[in-house]
């Protein structure tokens, strides 16, 4: 293999202009109700990452962050940062939480006042319920409904109202004084669907039903039109339309990055209860969402990894690489469990939790893990719950992983790539060099499907050998040996130095 000092597109942190940052980036969500942001030693678990989404689970609960205050509790996690940490702010524009809103002033200000509300037919009478969670009310974020008194629609009197509220700190109405701080850098926004997925739980349940939602606000449900041309195809357009509105809000008016969970985008097939929201039409949003997240790339049962196996969660990275602004960074998604088990592989303590970071490193990209357990059907975004891998952090002086309280004797170690992203050996396992110093690391994956593969180092780079370091984790396969050959299982990834 023939190296190079290549760009690092996707390096350069969510907002930063500055050269390329070392590898390995890690993210996190923390997101889950369970996070508890008033302790310091959450604090300094967040700030180990490169980027963390604070959950809206903060809402209204300034005086129990670290510190009394949003502000405080961000400046801890700068403060105790050795990674320049990022901090993003998550919030979600296609539901509105019942029946007490998280922002009641927006709710009786915005979405009550102009009836933002997705109703089963017509613009009153039953509200469509959450796709996801019955207990929400969906609300209308397409741009069929009407203009506010500003001439504003959902998404972007939404982004307006967020920036605000939590960054700016001037909303007014019933805003918690200590729910703001002006070092977020980040609006992290969910659920940024490319066709239209919220067709309320009859419609979940019974998809050849007559459909319980009227984006359309014309007195017929749009189900039925939503599932089938040329209907849903129109009313998904207005969905796109309606969300580039909040992201073009962001990019003229707001001194953050809007950032979104860009899961389906590029994948044909991804569905949740049979309804789509995936795809491959980006018209409307093409090209300007600053930084995203593809959730669930690997890990739980229905991860695009999972179902359509490594090319095809290949391709769709790259899908959506080339669709989010450019040089943008994006997270890949993935989960697993104490052991280091996923769905796909739980009998190999720890290959799968390696298999995902190193497919991860080879797309270039930032890791965002959670915490997963069988029947792994889903994830806990709990971040003092999340599992600290060996691979995150090795001290090169002593080749030892060291332990997340001591991550700073080992961060950052692989440095910057020398080799394209997906260089493949001519045994289908894809290898990638990476150099800080004088040491030259390599990270191996083996694709799902390609086999059990054993080759010699020196076969692909002359005159070297495969340095394992020492680990804890698995320290019968991380045992700082010295290897002429590897035998890769299938689905499967090392980290090591080239010697």
């Amino acid at each position: 293999m023939v190296g190079g000092q290549v760009a690092v597109s996707g390096g350069n942190i969510l907002g930063t202009t500055s050269g390329a940052l070392d590898f390995p980036l890690i993210s996190a969500r923390a997101t889950s109700s369970q996070n508890k942001y008033n302790l310091l030693a959450t604090v300094q678990r967040m700030a180990r990452f490169d980027y963390v989404t604070i959950g809206n689970s903060y809402v209204n609960g300034g005086s129990t962050g670290y510190g009394g205050t949003m502000s405080t509790f961000v400046a801890a996690i700068k403060s105790n940062s050795s990674v320049n940490t990022k901090v993003g702010m998550y919030t979600i524009a296609d539901t509105i939480v019942q029946p007490t809103p998280n922002y009641p002033d927006y709710y009786t200000n915005e979405t009550a006042a102009n009836n933002w509300i997705l109703y089963q037919v017509g613009t009153s009478g039953t509200k469509t319920p959450n796709y996801y969670n019955g207990s929400y009310w969906g609300q209308n974020i397409t741009t069929y409904v009407p203009n506010d008194g500003s001439g504003m629609k959902v998404c972007d009197s939404w982004m307006k109202y967020i920036y605000h509220y939590h960054v700016v700190g001037d909303q007014g109405g019933t805003y918690q004084s200590g729910d703001y701080s002006t070092q977020i850098d980040i609006i992290d926004q969910d659920n940024l669907f490319l066709q239209i997925v919220q067709g309320g739980e009859t419609a979940v349940n019974t998809p050849s039903g007559t459909g319980t939602a009227d984006y359309t606000r014309d007195g017929t449900s749009d189900y039925q039109q939503i599932v089938g041309p040329p209907s849903g195809a129109t009313i998904s357009q207005a969905q796109r339309d309606g969300l580039a509105l909040g992201v073009n809000w962001i990019r003229n008016n707001a001194s953050v990055k809007f950032y979104g969970n860009l899961a389906g985008w590029g994948d044909t097939t991804q569905s949740l209860n049979n309804q789509h929201f995936g795809g491959t039409n980006v018209t409307g949003i093409d090209g300007i969402v600053q930084g995203g997240l593809c959730e669930w790339t690997f890990g739980v049962s229905y991860a695009m990894e999972t179902r359509l196996g490594f090319s095809t969660t290949k391709t769709n990275v790259q899908f959506v690489r080339n669709h989010i602004d450019t040089g943008a960074p994006l997270s890949l998604g993935g989960g697993y469990d104490a052991t280091g088990y996923d769905y796909t592989d739980h009998t190999n303590a720890w290959r799968a939790a390696r298999y995902q970071f190193c497919f991860t490193l080879q797309a270039n990209q930032y890791f965002t893990p959670a915490l997963i357990s069988s029947p792994y059907t889903s994830g806990n975004y709990d971040i003092t719950a999340l599992i600290w891998l060996d691979e995150f952090a090795i001290n090169a002086g002593t080749n030892t992983a060291v332990s997340e309280a001591n991550f700073t004797q080992g961060m950052k170690y692989l440095g910057q790539p020398i080799d394209p992203e997906w260089t493949v050996l001519g045994n289908g396992v894809y290898a990638r060099r990476y150099v800080k110093g004088a040491d030259t690391w390599v990270v191996f994956c083996n694709p799902k499907a390609n086999g059990s593969q054993t080759f010699n180092i020196g076969t692909y780079f002359a005159g070297k050998q495969f340095q394992r370091f020492n680990g804890s984790q698995d320290s019968t396969s991380n045992d700082g040996s010295t290897v002429s050959s590897l035998t890769m299982p299938d689905r499967s990834g090392w980290i090591g130095r080239l010697v």
